[in-house]
């Protein structure tokens, strides 16, 4: 379920390799999302403008309404920050242990 997703990145936009993932905190399998951040790379017709990552209870309204507060390096506002034991520095909604 949702509750025991964990969110992390990977890369930096400066460097051009961002990559921002979610997996199942038990499993450690998800999908990733990465692409171009600007022209050199393929983006056509848009603007990187950003990205945040919060609880979707708490970003859903910011979807689907007046739109959610983005920055290129990132915006986390809601998930605790915790190590997991498989991908290291990463953000959830519980700092628990999980298993390896």
């Amino acid at each position: 379920g949702a509750s025991n997703n964990v969110f992390f990145t990977r890369g930096n936009v400066a460097a051009r390799n961002l990559e921002l993932f979610t997996i199942n905190e038990d499993s450690a399998i998800g999908v990733s999302h990465g692409g171009g951040l600007d022209g050199t790379q393929g983006l056509v017709n848009s603007t990187f403008a950003g990205w945040s990552a919060s609880d979707f209870n708490q970003i859903k309204p910011q979807i689907t309404g007046a739109g959610e507060v983005v920055a290129t390096d990132g915006s986390e506002n809601t998930l605790d920050p915790f190590d997991h034991p498989i991908v290291g520095p990463a953000f959830g909604l519980s700092a628990a242990p999980c298993a390896p």
